[in-house]
């Protein structure tokens, strides 16, 4: 029987999945707690200049991640609603409701304060965090594309894949890049939150955390009339710690 390319989309699907930890080790995963850094020209440009530490808890089941330090600031992310405060101060945490809005109108210029930096990273590190499991998740549409050859002449499988309108990301359409070994290599999106900005954002240095294989360096380069490109961001993950349910660790498994 001939495979179409949603078929073939679906076998690579799983094949990445397996690879990269298995579906059944995701299920048991309810939140994800990692330490990175964040810098780059593009922050710089947004008023956020510098080298910052940041620390989150990322909610694997519902769209929620906690931010315990980001630069001078805590909050909460949800794609209704963000919540941003001052480390030690006795004042209660501002609020946003429907963040996303707040970008309307704004050019690739323009200076963000701590709530529009509250939602780009956490539904940036969410994203990134739940890849590739989310791509099972509803609403979801993958296709495979022809492969293209990567450096030192490695054969890469491409996956083109369309977002569910419910799933904040970067952008509704994106392609992911995948080695012979199925770990995520490259992606390329644009950020429809910054601007029309075709972005090729490459990931090294895979580790294990528990079963599950994590890029710990990444960096986006924008694509920019007159130039190879511009990098924009630079993340380095510096710790990962992956939360599972007590009744998985209760049948002899580690929380790790």
């Amino acid at each position: 029987m001939e495979q179409t390319s949603e078929t073939c989309s679906s076998d690579l699907v799983d094949l990445i999945i397996d690879a990269n930890g298995g579906l059944d080790y995701w299920n048991s995963v309810f939140s994800i707690s990692t330490t990175f850094t964040f810098s780059g020209p593009a922050l710089t440009a947004r008023g956020f200049p510098g080298h910052h530490e940041v620390s989150i808890s990322i909610d694997t089941k519902e769209p929620r991640v906690i931010f315990h330090r980001l630069r001078d600031l805590y909050g909460v992310w949800t794609p209704s609603r963000t919540e941003a405060g001052k480390l030690g101060s006795q004042e209660p945490p501002s609020i946003r409701l429907k963040p996303r809005d707040a970008f309307r109108g704004y050019t690739p210029q323009s200076v963000w304060d701590e709530h529009n930096l509250i939602y780009f990273v956490g539904y940036a590190m969410r994203y990134y965090f739940t890849l590739p499991f989310c791509l099972r998740l509803p609403g979801f549409q993958t296709q495979e594309l022809p492969p293209i050859t990567g450096p030192n002449d490695e054969q890469w499988r491409v996956l083109r894949v369309e977002f569910p309108d419910d799933f904040p990301t970067h952008t509704k359409i994106q392609k992911l890049f995948f080695d012979d070994t199925f770990r995520l290599r490259q992606m390329e999106y644009n950020v429809d939150i910054i601007g029309p900005r075709q972005t090729a954002h490459l990931c090294f240095d895979h580790r294990v955390f528990g079963q599950l294989i994590v890029p710990t360096f990444r960096f986006a380069n924008l694509r920019v009339a007159g130039a190879t490109h511009m990098t924009a961001f630079i993340v380095q993950v510096k710790d990962v710690q992956i939360h599972r349910t007590e009744t998985t660790r209760s049948r002899g498994a580690s929380a790790q």
